[in-house]
């Protein structure tokens, strides 16, 4: 016997993708955010796993260039926006580095890698010490 999608979701009762999930926590009165704390009783994340990705932003994109990249030792990247997602969001291309990226998901594998927010930091240059954006991220493939 073969249920259709929407007959199963109402006999469950589920919303997958409701409007709620995707609204970002609502700021207090005054315009700043409330900052976020964890549960007591529940774990907090292990400062010893804390790792920041570092990035530096490239000009163009396609094929030739991201493979140009990859020859290059570093992995080509977009980073994604919510704010204007029903346009297409903001999108900014970024590269960072191979070994960094295969050493993050063998020390933490790779299911648990793309279950994890990440600090990432854009730089100019990967040796630079300026930063020119520091965004939290949530790596996909």
């Amino acid at each position: 016997m073969r249920l259709s999608p929407t007959l199963l979701r109402r006999s469950i009762g589920l919303r997958f993708l409701s409007q709620s999930l995707a609204e970002a926590p609502s700021p207090s009165s005054d315009g700043t955010t409330v900052p976020l704390t964890y549960l007591e009783g529940f774990p907090k994340p292990d400062p010893k796993y804390s790792e920041t990705i570092l990035g530096i932003p490239r000009e163009k994109s396609g094929r030739l260039i991201s493979a140009k990249e990859r020859k290059a030792g570093r992995v080509p990247s977009i980073v994604f926006e919510q704010a204007d997602g029903e346009h297409g969001g903001n999108k900014r291309l970024i590269s960072v580095q191979t070994k960094q990226m295969k050493k993050l998901i063998t020390q933490l594998g790779q299911s648990f890698f793309l279950s994890r927010l990440f600090d990432l930091e854009v730089r100019p240059d990967f040796e630079s010490d300026e930063i020119i954006e520091k965004v939290r991220v949530l790596p996909r493939r």
